[in-house]
């Protein structure tokens, strides 16, 4: 069974490896969490490509809740990306079809940038 944490820390450090500077918003301690319900687990931003995209994270086979999916229509209706992740495998086919040259998460360090 895929624990959505762990996924969520992989997709987040293989953003990182390709050069994204990431923000995660789903952190919760103590039951808290300063961002509204429905908002994505993570802002990424590459700013060599001048991309950025929302990333949700779900288990295989979860579905987005009303708020999630008002938040993801606002976005895409604002030009902005928004992404559904359920699998390492999604990520990868979501940021090859975004142009992203995955060769670089084969061991190499990530890029430093001063924003992290």
């Amino acid at each position: 069974m895929i624990v959505e944490t762990d996924l969520k820390r992989e997709i987040v450090r293989s953003l990182r490896q390709l050069g994204f500077l990431c923000y995660v918003t789903s952190e919760r301690r103590r039951g808290y969490t300063k961002f509204p319900v429905g908002w994505p687990d993570c802002f990424a931003r590459h700013i060599p490509r001048r991309f950025c995209v929302w990333v949700e994270v779900k288990r295989p086979g979860e579905t987005l809740t009303p708020e999630q999916e008002s938040f993801r229509a606002a976005a895409v209706e604002a030009g902005e990306n928004h992404w559904t992740v359920e699998s390492m495998g999604g990520l990868l086919s979501k940021l090859t079809r975004a142009g992203f040259v995955l060769e670089t998460l084969a061991g190499a360090p990530p890029p430093q940038h001063p924003h992290t």
